[in-house]
């Protein structure tokens, strides 16, 4: 059965200021429970103290410096998520993907690309020129990247997934080589003009992923 041919929901959490690793330690949790049938698909709205996290295919030699110029100190995290290195913190917005791939024939390469499509959407709608790139996943305007992506699959279960630079503070993406690109440029939507508050921004992430995704959202009311 495809994937737009079966009934799909997906439950939206919002857990603003998530520490990384309890984040990390949660989609786990959830994931096992996905699997064993106890929990469904869920999107997780987030964003993170100032980290670098190294994936799968990064080397911890990719963090050229953890003290910044602003005083502030990155911890660096290895984690299990393909890709290499990259930034979190304030300013961002971070979307956790859990989905059961397993109805839909454990299609990996169409959940990136629908990751990627939800971003290539929402920064259109916003008057930019969004565009995927041959180097690997993630979104770029221009010659810079504003969209980073990583997944990890268990048992055909999907979690981490993508971060948009909302307004970060770019000076801490100097501290890496981003995605293993040495000298690679970052933008953000404040940088290239787009000013708009979180809340309607996270509104229009969804609108855009209920596209991508061909699915329907469950918000329950805040906790």
């Amino acid at each position: 059965m495809a994937w737009s041919d079966r009934p799909h929901r997906f439950t939206v959490l919002r857990r603003p200021g998530w520490d990384y690793l309890a984040a990390w330690d949660a989609q786990k949790r959830w994931v096992d429970e996905i699997i064993a049938g106890q929990r469904g698909d869920t999107v997780i709205l987030t964003d993170h103290p100032p980290v670098y996290t190294v994936g799968r295919n990064g080397s911890e030699t990719d963090v050229l410096r953890r003290v910044q110029e602003d005083g502030t100190r990155i911890p660096i995290i290895p984690t299990d998520r393909g890709g290499q290195v990259t930034y979190h913190g304030p300013g961002q917005l971070v979307a956790y993907v859990l989905c059961n791939l397993a109805p839909n024939g454990f299609e990996v390469k169409g959940h990136v690309a629908r990751l990627e499509q939800t971003l290539l959407t929402l920064l259109g709608d916003l008057g930019l020129t969004p565009r995927r790139d041959e180097y690997g996943p993630g979104i770029w305007v221009g010659d810079a990247k504003i969209g980073a992506l990583g997944v990890r699959i268990k048992r055909g279960v999907t979690y981490h997934g993508l971060s948009l630079n909302h307004d970060p503070a770019l000076a801490h993406f100097a501290g890496i080589v981003p995605c293993g690109q040495m000298g690679g440029q970052v933008t953000s939507l404040r940088k290239e003009g787009v000013e708009l508050e979180r809340a309607a921004l996270e509104r229009r992430f969804l609108q855009a992923f209920k596209e991508a995704f061909q699915t329907d959202l469950d918000e329950p009311a805040p906790e």
